[in-house]
């Protein structure tokens, strides 16, 4: 197991409610039924075994729907936000956390009931409520096969003008309870609550949206009957009990909005404050226009041109049948354009929205983003589904060799560079401080990437027109999780036809890629001096080709992480008089503390550029073997020129100190 889970308190909050009587019976069955089930899942953003609980949960409901309600309760350290990470706890978890005693995460509850194998700091084999997630199915199968004492139905209604929920709740004693006090609980879940969540793509892929943000469901938010509920004055046979709750919807929980359509409200009664008898939960009712994008189709991975028609599904999730909508789409951000949609959508019914030309010229990655709004020229109540995003990658000029990239620079990917998700799992290329010669690096996460995933960083296409010998280096370091090694893999691959197809001109992967020992459990976070390795690819064979595309491809294996630093793409400028003497000029040592000496290049000049092109040193060359004061250049890469009448030759120098 990759990670351990502990446990943390929350911060308290508020509930408000009010109440009504209803004196007849209209929703709830007379018939005795067996009883239904609560799971209380206790989870966290932060917790990397959390998203294959969502799932569990999720396929548990499938097989048992109408029967089976999850509440998910986001409590303990793994729930605690990180810097810009959004806050999903409540008033309400460390209480119940606290009486289920959760020692670990996921931890779950099914109906607050002691199966005798409850999750202990030690192992399974506790008494208390909380239970590792593998027993959840099976526990919830056995509650399932229970007659219960009571029967219990709600319907929750929200008027979108006022944001007033009004939930009306019965309950129908069919058997006495054998409890003294019984008690109804009403809690307001959220579904597809988009946000970060750790090993969201490993464990849970198909909640990873096209943007990389994971769709939380079930979310607690609140519990209008307060933290244990409300008594229900009698529970013996042929009692009817009914109440309706009325609650004014924030417009959001600790910052976290509130999307009213998401909304699912679960009722259960308890005996006291523990056995769940029975429960129900219904969804909100739809709003009436709600006009919602849900796929972008037409957008190129790679394109040359930087013009492309895309296409946009227009769905209609409100009630009343959709006749326009304004879609609007935009790049990067930009100012958006808008195109005028009018037709005739049933409820649930789609569209193809040919949209007007996208251009876009400037080199590397690009997002573009189309979203609908005004449905029938009013307010459209649900704004979480408007919105869809697509990724593509522009190439339309060529830079000329050489190449450098060392990553210092915080801005990522760098320019003219671009990322490309290729496996959609929302988990790509980064940047991390860590680096070979300087501070930072390109980063692929293999530690929590699932096996057989893919993400490609591109270079920016280049020129080779005027090159021979062309090459490229770069620095790696990797550790494997298990001394197996697993078989993590980077690959270089070459395109000249701008991403078309691609040929393979390197790879290694396992225990070729690796460059210091297995690191056990921990993720590989730092690599020390002695785990870089420089490798180098032959790319003389793209010699005199005006655009060559150039990826570094990583598969996961679902091992630990690899940095990636220090690329150079370079060559041997032709068409001058002198090649054999532009040969003889070396620059050495290689990488260098800070002293250089530059041989067979008498009564040359040499100029020394930064990555960014800036000139940052220059000298004129008088004897065989020049000694170069570099001392004042910061570590790093960087190419020089060296220029002897009509003769001028390139190479590719590291500071390392």
């Amino acid at each position: 197991m990759k990670k351990i889970n502990v446990i943390k308190s929350l911060i308290l909050g508020a509930t408000i409610f009010s109440t009504t009587g209803i004196i007849a019976q209209t929703i709830v069955s007379t018939t005795p039924m067996n009883k239904r089930v609560v799971l209380e899942e206790y989870t966290g953003i932060n917790c990397g075994y959390c998203p294959d609980g969502h799932k569990i949960a999720h396929d548990i409901q499938v097989a048992h729907p109408g029967v089976f309600f999850p509440i998910a309760i986001h409590e303990g350290s793994f729930a605690a936000p990180n810097s810009g990470q959004p806050d999903y706890r409540t008033s309400f978890g460390t209480a119940l956390s606290t009486q289920a005693v959760v020692p670990a995460y996921p931890a779950g509850t099914i109906n607050r009931h002691a199966f005798g194998h409850g999750m202990t700091a030690s192992g399974d084999n506790g008494t208390n409520t909380a239970l590792a997630r593998n027993f959840w199915d099976a526990d919830a199968a056995t509650i399932l096969g229970q007659t219960s004492c009571v029967n219990v139905a709600i319907n929750p209604t929200v008027d979108y003008t006022t944001r007033v929920l009004t939930v009306l709740v019965e309950v129908y004693y069919t058997a006495n309870s054998t409890a003294t006090t019984n008690k109804l609980n009403v809690a307001i879940c959220q579904n597809n609550v988009k946000g970060p969540q750790s090993n969201g793509s490993v464990f849970n892929p198909t909640m990873v949206t096209s943007d990389g943000k994971y769709l939380h469901q079930h979310m607690l938010r609140h519990l209008i009957t307060g933290q244990w509920g409300i008594s229900i004055p009698t529970t013996t046979a042929g009692t009817f009990f009914t109440q309706t709750f009325t609650y004014t919807l924030p417009a959001g929980y600790t910052s976290v909005g509130v999307e009213i359509p998401q909304l699912e409200i679960v009722a259960f009664v308890t005996e006291g404050n523990q056995e769940v008898l029975s429960a129900d939960a219904k969804a909100v009712n739809q709003p009436s226009f709600d006009a919602s994008v849900t796929a972008i189709t037409g957008v190129p991975v790679y394109t040359c041109t930087g013009t492309f028609a895309p296409t946009a599904t227009l769905k209609n999730a409100g009630t009343t049948t959709l006749t326009s909508a304004t879609i609007s789409y935009s790049v990067d951000g930009g100012t958006p354009a808008t195109y005028n949609w009018t037709g005739s959508l049933a409820t649930g019914a789609t569209a193809t929205v040919a949209l007007p030309s996208v251009t876009s010229t400037g080199n590397g990655s690009h997002t573009l983003t189309i979203s609908s709004s005004v449905p029938n020229g009013n307010t459209d109540w649900n704004l979480l589904n408007d919105s869809y995003s697509s990724s593509f990658a522009v190439f339309s000029s060529s830079t000329v060799t050489p190449l450098t990239q060392n990553f210092t620079s915080t801005t990522f990917p760098p320019l003219n560079y671009a990322i490309v998700d290729a496996s959609a799992d929302g988990l790509n290329w980064a940047r991390r401080t860590a680096g070979h010669t300087a501070a930072g690096s390109a980063f692929i996460d293999f530690y929590n990437i699932a096996s057989g995933k893919i993400d490609d960083l591109i270079l920016p296409k280049a020129d080779f027109t005027n090159t021979t010998g062309s090459t490229m280096t770069f620095w790696v370091a990797h550790r494997a999780y298990s001394a197996t090694a697993e078989l993590d893999k980077l690959e270089v691959d070459v395109s000249t036809n701008c991403g078309t197809t691609w040929i393979q001109k390197w790879v290694k992967s396992g225990s070729a890629l690796t460059t210091g020992a297995a690191m056990g459990t921990a993720a590989f976070t730092t690599p020390t001096s002695t785990e870089w390795r420089q490798e180098t690819v032959d790319l003389a064979a793209y010699n005199g080709l005006t655009d060559v595309l150039i990826r570094i491809r990583a598969t996961s294996d679902y091992g630990n992480n690899a940095f990636v630093d220090d690329i150079n793409v370079t060559g041997n400028i032709t068409g001058f008089e002198n090649p054999t003497r532009d040969a003889a000029i070396n620059l050495f040592p290689n990488p260098s503390n800070g002293t250089m000496y530059l041989t067979n290049a008498e009564n040359s000049s040499i100029e020394i550029f930064d990555m960014l092109g800036n000139l940052v040193y220059s000298k004129s060359i008088v004897s065989n073997n020049e000694q170069l004061d570099l001392s004042s250049l910061a570590n790093g890469s960087y190419f020089a020129r060296i220029t002897n009448e009509n003769n001028v030759a390139t190479r590719n120098i590291v500071l390392a100190r």
